[in-house]
């Protein structure tokens, strides 16, 4: 579980949340994780807290990064897809608890929250920086009685990070604790303060990585239901969880992900750059096409002699270039698109041409004559010259 806890001052915000992640087993069974895990993140112009299922955090945390619009509706969105999808897909899980608060500074100096919340829909609640006090704001497990207590016990002349620290651990040991890490949002940008060890008594058993990778081995049929399945933890690794399947190289870096649906009905695998952004991808829709898109896409045969081939018709959008020679077309020109009209055109001013040409005459009349002999036969008249032919 995660706890975040935060102090609003109109011109600066201390954020503190725990490191503790808990493991909750078939049985009932609750165990602490021995390894430290971040809870809130600097992204942008932002500091965004998430609780809930930790790989759904990390992944909400990293699409949202990935965004060129860090914006609340586009959180939002990201948010509202694995809400749905932790609801279908993990009938044991509890996602009511993924919750979000999201900090920044607004371009006024001002500091700003905004709270979002599966009871109302993920609609955020924002509150701002006032001279006329502070906000304390908490989110995440027990959000409402930290907040209870958290008011109860401010003190102005108490060091802000030491007072959060307080608050933790009041109610650490269980599913909150393990360490703090602080948080400092104000008008010269995003800070990470640091990480503090709280005094707790841990009241759950502590699981190791290697115990957790002993619970997973020695499967040799059967089902495995989960929420995440993964090589490992960082580096070159394969993940599988409800969301589909995703590659990572040597540098963290997520490079294809195989999708089990999205909100517009699509499978897909996506191809991610070096640096992890967007590539292109292959998907099909509800209706059973096939696409690939990208900015730039290459389709090439390393075998000279059996060249790349498209069988069926084919339709071309846009213009079309040919580099090199073309052998093997054949075409009619009743169906090139504009030249047939134009064929037709020529070919009707020729026909009148002719038609024009074979009922064309002339006419010669010639007086009557003997050429000066007597002898001669007389002749002449009107004669007709052209015609059909």
């Amino acid at each position: 579980m995660s706890l975040c806890v935060c102090v609003q001052f109109p011109d600066r915000m201390i954020i503190g949340s725990d490191t503790a992640v808990t493991f909750n087993l078939l049985t009932g069974e609750k165990l602490r994780g021995s390894l430290p895990m971040q809870k809130t993140y600097l992204i942008g112009e932002w500091a965004v807290f998430l609780a809930g299922d930790g790989v759904s955090c990390v992944s909400i945390a990293r699409e949202f990064e990935l965004e060129k619009n860090k914006s609340i509706s586009t959180f939002k969105r990201i948010l509202k897809k694995y809400f749905r999808q932790m609801s279908s897909a993990q009938s044991n899980a509890d996602p009511s608890k993924l919750n979000a608060v999201m900090f920044k500074v607004d371009g006024n100096g001002r500091t700003i929250s905004h709270t979002f919340m599966p009871t109302n829909q993920f609609n955020p609640v924002t509150r701002r920086g006032t001279s006329e006090g502070i906000h304390i704001i908490t989110g995440g497990y027990r959000g409402d009685e930290v907040l209870k207590y958290a008011q109860q016990n401010w003190n102005d002349e108490v060091d802000v990070g030491t007072y959060i620290r307080t608050i933790f651990e009041h109610f650490s040991g269980g599913e909150i604790g393990g360490e703090i890490d602080l948080f400092e949002v104000s008008y010269r940008g995003n800070e990470y303060l640091g990480r503090q060890p709280l005094r707790e008594t841990v009241r759950l058993p502590i699981i190791t990585p290697d115990e957790k990778s002993r619970m997973s081995v020695g499967l040799t049929g059967g089902t495995v239901t989960g929420a995440l399945i993964r090589t490992g933890s960082s580096g070159r690794r394969i993940e599988v969880d409800a969301q589909g399947l995703r590659t990572y190289d040597g540098n963290g870096q997520n490079r294809i992900r195989i999708n089990t649906g999205s909100d517009s009905g699509v499978a897909a695998i996506v191809f991610n750059g070096s640096s992890g952004s967007y590539a292109g991808e292959i998907n099909s829709y509800q209706n059973g096409g096939l696409t690939i898109f990208s900015d730039d896409i290459t389709i090439g045969s390393n075998n000279t002699a059996n060249p790349i081939r498209i069988q069926g018709a084919a339709t071309f959008a846009g213009p079309v270039r040919f580099n090199s020679t073309v052998s093997g077309i054949s075409i009619n020109v009743s169906d090139v698109y504009g030249l047939s009209a134009t064929l037709s055109s020529l070919q009707s001013q020729i026909d009148s041409l002719r038609s024009s040409y074979n009922s064309h005459t002339h006419s010669v009349t010639l007086p009557t004559h003997n050429h000066g002999n007597s002898a001669n036969q007389n002749w002449g008249g009107t004669f007709t010259s052209g015609g059909p032919r």
